[in-house]
């Protein structure tokens, strides 16, 4: 049984998240906290903002683990009522779940990592 709750989201929420369109062009970050990729047209601030159980770090982090080929079980019931309440959301494309993905996905971990590690030593020499 997963120890992640869906969050429920408002419904100004919802029909922001029914509203994000696929866009080809979309630009791909890495998002620290779940270890997992994101594009532009999956998520807005609005829904950032509301988003205070983490729903989708976890979603990110769900799909790390499947373009890793190291699925995070835990966290499936929640990617899967993702699909079920948000069918046309951009991140669950299957090309963006895929392992051909998983070297841009350690590439962006690595330099995230190191930007992280380059701010702490700054920090730390003043």
């Amino acid at each position: 049984m997963s120890y992640v709750q869906f969050h429920q989201f408002s419904s100004a929420a919802i029909n922001a998240i029914n509203n994000l369109k696929y866009a080809p062009d979309a630009s791909c970050a890495y998002e620290v906290m779940s270890g997992g990729l994101f594009w532009t047209d999956e998520i807005t601030d609005d829904i950032l903002l509301e988003d205070d159980n983490y729903t989708f770090r976890y979603i990110f982090a769900y799909r790390a683990s499947l373009i890793l080929e190291k699925e995070n079980k835990d966290l499936r019931p929640i990617w899967e009522q993702m699909a079920i309440q948000f069918p046309n959301w951009p991140g669950l494309r299957e090309e963006r779940c895929s392992p051909k993905l998983k070297n841009l996905l350690l590439a962006r971990k690595g330099a995230s990592m190191k930007e992280l590690k380059d701010l702490l030593r700054n920090c730390g020499s003043k």
